[in-house]
Order: C-alpha cells, then structure tokens, then sequence
C-alpha cells in the first residue's frame, strides 16, 4: 500500500516551538537543515524569551532562506499553546508532511526521510517512532515507542514525544 503521490524529494514543514532556547538551537537547527531526502523548511514560534533567542532566530532566518521566523512579542506561556500558534499562523500550503520540534533536540540525518519512507509504504497518515533522549552529563537512553499496540494503548499512551511526530499537511 502507497501513500498518494508526493513530490520528490518530499516537501516537510518543520514547526519549532521556542523558549529561551539560544543554548539549544545552533545544534538543534543545524541537525533540521541537515535532514538528507528531504526538501525541509523550519518554521520557528518564540514564545517571549529573555535570553536573546529572538535575535539570534531573526538573524538566522536572514541568512537561511529555509528557515521561516513567525512574528516575535507574544507570550504563550507554555509549548502547547506555542505549537498551536504554529499550526494556525505558519503557512503550511505547499508541503507534503508537518513535523513538530522541540528547541532541544538533536535529529538523526535521516530521521525524516524514514518516516516519509514508511508513511508511503504503509499509506498511513501519521507516524511516530522511538527516541534517544540525552542528558548534558552524557547519559543515553533509548525510549521505545515501536513496540506492537494493544487493544487500548490508544487511550493511555502515547504515540511518541512530538518530536517524533510526521504527518500528512492536507490533514
């Protein structure tokens, strides 16, 4: 089973929720415009930040033309209504696939293509997967997501950390 057709490479709107990030997002946008199969494109929301994350996105996004930076100023008080500022302001016309990021990840360079991969092959229209989650002290731990769903896992857990999330931009 295939997915309806998408363009090649895949057009992917990443959406950025940001506070007081500046610590976390060189690497984390560096790790983004890396992503390898894929035509991505960063949107980033800053909620009101105190540590210079505003100037530092808007000087980025002058010099990345892949990178889109909503209008600064608001307060959202948290990353929910942050991403829900996302999906209702950005622009996601023209993209086959969203996906939501946190300031402080670190992506795999083909974290996005493998879940365009099995979207397609699987003709689903979203898709969640496991995840490494790192401390500053080094420590490592991978988070399974993958395991196979019971009957009502649906209903008390959860996919995945929205990080992980892919889904289809005409949803």
């Amino acid at each position: 089973m295939t997915n309806k057709s998408v363009r090649e490479p895949p057009a992917v709107a990443v959406c950025l929720a940001a506070f007081n990030g500046i610590r976390w997002l060189p690497k984390q946008l560096a790790s983004i415009l890396e992503q390898k199969g894929v035509s991505v494109t960063i949107v980033v929301s800053v909620d009101r930040s105190s540590d210079g994350t505003e100037e530092w996105v808007e000087r980025r996004a002058s010099e990345e033309s892949r990178l889109v930076a909503l209008p600064f100023g608001e307060r959202f008080g948290g990353a929910a209504a942050n991403f829900f500022r996302l999906l209702r302001d950005a622009d996601l016309s023209g993209f086959d696939y969203v996906s939501l990021s946190d300031q402080d990840d670190i992506w795999q360079a083909e974290k996005l293509l493998r879940a365009y991969r099995v979207l397609q092959e699987t003709g689903a229209d979203g898709y969640s997967s496991d995840v490494v989650a790192f401390w500053p002290s080094g420590r490592t731990r991978w988070i399974r997501k993958s395991q196979p769903q019971r009957r009502w896992d649906f209903l008390f857990e959860a996919a995945g950390p929205g990080c992980t999330y892919v889904i289809r931009a005409d949803l």
